[in-house]
């Protein structure tokens, strides 16, 4: 069975100029350490708290501090707000942290979500919350994998027309199954591929059978796997992947998204993602 990490839309769009002042500090490299062999866990500071422990995942629009965190800040809690997940909606406050800092990143006065982090997934424990697309959108991150450092780049200021949908931030792949495109969302917070049942079953009806299952996706939810021959991202051919279906997509997902493709599954040493045109690179 799949391990997979919640995987989180969220309308909102990135920290604007308005509410909040980001400058880039250097360009030294960020070293990171892998949280049950796949999440990348970087080190952030806000506020006098350093060090804090924070997965990197692309596949949350916004970065969200666990509620013990901005307890020990004092931080005040704003309005209740929505952010759409896998299954169902989760519900989350927003909050304004005076300073955020990551690598050579400094934010100022920037709205984040407060939520229990622990909560969203069995894979969150042990860690102060969730770095998300609005922190670095519009910016190139390189990972390398052998030496566990990642660079955080200034990209360029044209923004493709995938990458922003509706409010909803997230970065986007083409992908082939029997010939034919899917749209899979990249997700350096999950592990493995996850496809929308309703979706790609119109897309491919020759997908293979799959097996019902009950899967834990922050809580349990109806589901079902099988295994693709081959899946094709890009100019490379991925055997015999195992998938996991969800029976359908979330309201409010975009309707040309087919489902999510964890970065771990491309078995990559260095990997290159540009959110100002919703370009993926990788090099085994």
């Amino acid at each position: 069975m799949l391990c997979l990490f919640i995987f989180l839309f969220s309308f909102r769009y990135p920290l604007s100029s308005e509410e909040t002042a980001i400058a880039e500090l250097s360009s030294a490299a960020v070293r990171f350490h892998l949280h049950h062999g796949f999440l990348i866990v970087v080190p952030v500071q806000i506020g006098s708290e350093a060090n804090l422990k924070f997965i990197l995942d692309t596949g949350t629009s916004s970065t969200i501090v666990d509620r013990r965190v901005a307890r020990r800040l004092g931080i005040r809690r704003g309005s209740p707000d929505k952010t759409i997940c896998l299954h169902k909606s989760q519900k989350v406050e927003s909050a304004v942290f005076p300073e955020v800092r990551f690598g050579p990143i400094r934010a100022t006065n920037a709205t984040l979500l407060i939520a229990d982090v622990s909560s969203l997934s069995e894979f969150a424990d042990g860690v102060d919350g969730l770095l998300g697309l609005d922190l670095f959108w519009e910016r190139k991150i390189s990972i390398d994998y052998d030496l566990k450092t990642l660079m955080v780049e200034s990209a360029s200021k044209e923004t493709g027309d995938s990458v922003q949908r509706r409010g909803i931030l997230c970065i986007t792949t083409a992908a082939q199954i029997s010939g034919k495109p899917v749209r899979l969302v990249v997700d350096t917070g999950m592990k493995g591929v996850l496809l929308y049942e309703d979706r790609i079953r119109k897309l491919v009806p020759s997908l293979p059978a799959s097996r019902s299952m009950q899967v834990l996706l922050g809580r349990t939810a109806p589901g079902s796997q099988t295994v693709l021959e081959k899946l094709r991202v890009g100019t490379a051919e991925i055997k015999n992947v195992d998938i996991l279906l969800l029976s359908s997509a979330p309201a409010g997902v975009p309707p040309d998204i087919d489902g999510v493709l964890g970065t771990e599954t491309l078995k990559a040493r260095r990997l290159t993602l540009d959110f100002s045109h919703s370009g993926v690179t990788w090099q085994h």
